[in-house]
């Protein structure tokens, strides 16, 4: 019996400390992802905001909104929204 109490114990420990080097595996996993995806999703939102203030400078100028479009891909409605 105490073999089998013994085998147990090291089972348990060995499920246990399987379980928590999994949970570390994958939150170090997740948080390597949510790091790339903001990453990511802020040079969007940077280069869509360095095209805005663009069109500004150059509407401000007096540029037209064509121009304007085909230099920063934005369309006309935008253009006319800033």
């Amino acid at each position: 019996l105490d073999s089998i109490r013994i085998q147990n114990d090291v089972l348990s420990s060995a499920k246990e400390e399987g379980l928590a080097e999994g949970e570390a595996k994958g939150l170090a996993e997740g948080k390597e992802q949510g790091l790339a995806e903001g990453k990511e999703q802020g040079k969007v939102e940077g280069l869509a905001e360095g095209k805005r203030l663009t069109a500004i400078n150059m509407k401000e100028r007096g540029i037209s909104a064509d121009i304007i479009s085909a230099c920063t891909g934005l369309t006309i409605e935008e253009i006319e929204e800033l």
